[in-house]
């Protein structure tokens, strides 16, 4: 039987999978095109994320390789966490959107 939460969307703004927002990414391509070197972006956003995560922001390209590599490395599993961390990996997720659409956030 599937969980009702699976079914409920998150906003963007609520899902703390989101490391960096869209102004923040916006933001990064601005201060790049302003000769501001990655490592100064990065020092900016410091504790927020990487400056690998800056690069994928600024130059397409390379996410869209990251992408097709991680498909290629993925290939044997080793990404997977094991069941029983996933399943209360999932087992949280499921509970913090159940109490967002409690609390009628979502």
């Amino acid at each position: 039987m599937p969980y009702v939460s699976n079914t409920i969307p998150l906003p963007r703004n609520l899902d703390r999978r989101v490391k960096i927002t869209d102004e923040d990414k916006e933001r990064m391509r601005y201060l790049h095109k302003s000769n501001m070197p990655i490592r100064e972006i990065a020092r900016q956003f410091e504790g927020v994320c990487s400056r690998r995560t800056i690069q994928l922001v600024i130059f397409p390209e390379r996410l869209a390789q990251a992408r097709k590599d991680f498909i290629e490395r993925s290939k044997d599993g080793r990404y997977r966490p094991s069941k029983e961390k996933w399943n209360a990996i999932m087992r949280e997720h499921r509970a913090y959107k159940h109490k967002l659409h409690l609390e009628n956030k979502i």
